[in-house]
């Protein structure tokens, strides 16, 4: 008798466990049901809204919003050529920035039909310095075999022994675009054509000698078909007066080769921090001569350059001032403009 009450008592011990274990697994699995996040329930259009409101968050994150940098480059334009100004202090401080903007101009060359790159001088701060030429030729080299780029020495860069050891002739002499050089690749001339209309770039040193503007005078001369386009690295004041420093007057340029060429119809420089503009009119041909350097403003320029935008229909040049490390247009009256040509 004492034997099944023992037997009785261990089978209730075990279903009172059973029921114990039951009821605990029970209050926890409405605790976690309790503790789960309700969903409201949404119909597919809000789920479509919802999901277009999380990609318009992602890109406002990940891309900057360009509204206020409106107006942009203009449209229908037949091409462009990109005109980088002093990088001195790229080559020296930022070349982060320098590489910027050539990496900025491959990415961007169907998209504004970039055909050629034209540098004002003073590539470097100091003429003997390896590591600013290194810094220069690495984001340089970016452009090569991609789009043509002609170099002038601005007065940083002379003696000009490293700028030819960096930039010989040997690296451009092979290219359809090349024309010709004097003085190691102190000055030397390019060629392109587009839209029907044919070009002829010439580089000239700073404050280039007698012979240097009879080898110019013979290039322009030999090239009357084209239209030129002269770059030297110190040629306007800011107040658009032909006077630098460096040089004193450089009017002798304007009276020695520019007027009596008339296929030249704009002339480009930097050397002076500033922007300016004039156009002088021989023969019934106007003749555009700009200054841009920005080499004064932060981060030795904060990465503006210069694109002119050609419309080969309406022959109108559109001039942007543009910053692809900023992302950034500058629009002021000096900055933005139009000419005819």
């Amino acid at each position: 008798m004492i034997k099944k009450n023992k037997e009785k008592q261990r089978k209730s011990g075990i279903e009172i466990f059973f029921l114990m274990f039951v009821l605990v697994m029970s209050i926890f699995i409405v605790l976690i049901i309790l503790l789960m996040p309700i969903r409201p329930q949404t119909s597919s259009v809000n789920n479509v809204a919802a999901g277009d409101n999380e990609i318009n968050k992602i890109n406002q994150t990940n891309e900057p919003d360009n509204t206020e940098n409106l107006p942009s480059f203009p449209e229908n334009i037949s091409f462009s050529l990109v005109v980088l100004p002093d990088t001195q202090y790229y080559s020296r401080d930022n070349p982060e920035i320098f590489m910027n903007q050539t990496k900025w101009i491959v990415e961007n060359i169907d998209e504004l039909t970039i055909r050629f790159v034209v540098h004002e001088g003073d590539i470097v701060q100091n003429y003997n310095s390896t590591s600013e030429w290194d810094n220069a030729n690495k984001s340089l080299s970016i452009l090569d075999n991609i789009v043509p780029y002609l170099l002038v020495p601005g007065n940083h860069d002379i003696p000009t022994g490293m700028f030819n050891e960096y930039f010989p002739r040997k690296r451009f002499e092979r290219l359809p675009w090349f024309g010709g050089s004097l003085g190691g690749m102190n000055n030397s001339y390019m060629v392109f054509s587009d839209e029907g209309l044919n070009f002829v770039i010439l580089g000239l040193e700073l404050c280039p000698s007698n012979e240097t503007l009879g080898w110019g005078n013979e290039v322009l001369s030999n090239n009357s078909d084209r239209l030129a386009i002269v770059v030297t690295h110190g040629y306007l004041d800011s107040n658009a007066e032909r006077y630098i420093h460096r040089c004193g007057s450089t009017e002798y340029i304007w009276d020695r080769l520019l007027k009596t060429n008339g296929n030249v119809f704009m002339v480009l420089s930097g050397h002076v921090h500033a922007e300016a503009y004039r156009k002088d009119t021989v023969n019934g041909k106007e003749v555009h001569q700009m200054l841009a350097d920005y080499q004064g403003r932060t981060n030795g320029g904060n990465g503006w350059l210069r694109v002119l935008s050609f419309d080969a229909t309406n022959r109108l040049i559109h001039v942007t001032t543009y910053s692809p490390y900023l992302n950034e247009f500058e629009s002021d009256g000096d900055s933005k403009f139009s000419f005819e040509y």
